[in-house]
């Protein structure tokens, strides 16, 4: 269900998803729109809503430096609105969420072999 789920969402959010390809030239059209997409500005929850490139050549430390500073500014001008304080802690949060989708990536590798 949460596969549907996804795929219906990326359907209603990305570029004009068809529902057939008329042929090999429609598909081909059709990946090098949704793939540039997909990779470089749709921002994926699984990965605290960094894109994949972002993640993959390693520009995450220095956009979750700008998250910090930005929350920090936020509280420092408002600290009514956060009620739980602003904890410092983007980075931490962000490397936990790693390593659980690394063990169901592993979980799942390990049971569709076998």
């Amino acid at each position: 269900m949460k596969r549907l789920h996804a795929a219906t969402f990326l359907k209603s959010t990305g570029p004009d998803y068809p529902d057939r390809f008329d042929g090999f030239e429609h598909a081909r059209g059709f990946c090098q729109r949704f793939f540039p997409w997909y990779n470089d500005q749709h921002r994926h929850s699984g990965i605290a809503y960094f894109t994949p490139s972002d993640v993959h050549y390693g520009r995450v430390p220095a956009l979750l430096a700008k998250r910090q500073a930005v929350m920090d500014e936020a509280f420092a001008r408002m600290p009514e609105r956060f009620l739980a304080g602003v904890d410092g802690r983007l980075e931490a949060r962000f490397s936990e969420r790693m390593d659980r989708a690394r063990v169901r990536a592993n979980l799942a590798t390990t049971a569709a072999i076998g």
